[in-house]
């Protein structure tokens, strides 16, 4: 009887191991259209941190142009989101896809920057405007102190609020 009630439980536990946690959405989005996503959006994060002015002076909304460009809305991704993190190793094969995609780019570009560095001597290591993927553009140089002048121009153009 003790033996029994042990292969129950063992089968029970077995059985409910296998229950689906998150259920597969209506608009199932596949596993590399997924990762092409995941890719934009960390992309588009990261350029948004790093280079903020050009998301603001461009107006990007990252979330917004990823929908449009993959056709879908933000409850399809969500729920397609929720329903591949909830498959923890296709999350983080996606991932490591995400991360090699993004190491290759970096050093396609540090390649690029060093070769135009070499034929010019004169510049730096500083970002240049160069086509990374079809909608991402990293900055040109910034001259902070034309930034700054042109700041200034226009505070003393305004009103003044006292």
């Amino acid at each position: 009887m003790r033996n029994f009630i042990i292969l129950a439980l063992v089968l029970t536990a077995l059985v409910s191991c296998k229950e689906e946690v998150v259920s597969k959405p209506d608009k199932l989005i596949d596993k590399e259209t997924m990762t092409n996503i995941l890719y934009d959006m960390a992309l588009l994060e990261a350029i948004k941190y790093q280079y903020p002015f050009v998301v603001d002076s461009n107006e990007v909304n990252a979330p917004k142009y990823i929908y449009k460009k993959y056709k879908i809305d933000s409850l399809q991704f969500a729920q397609n989101n929720l329903y591949y993190a909830s498959h923890f190793n296709e999350y983080k094969e996606m991932f490591a896809e995400i991360e090699s995609r993004i190491k290759e780019q970096d050093s396609v570009l540090t390649k690029k920057i060093s070769k135009k560095n070499k034929s010019n001597p004169k510049t730096t290591s500083e970002p240049t405007t160069e086509k990374v993927t079809e909608s991402v553009i990293i900055p040109k140089k910034v001259d902070v102190d034309s930034v700054k002048r042109s700041i200034r121009q226009n505070r003393e153009k305004l009103p003044s609020i006292e």
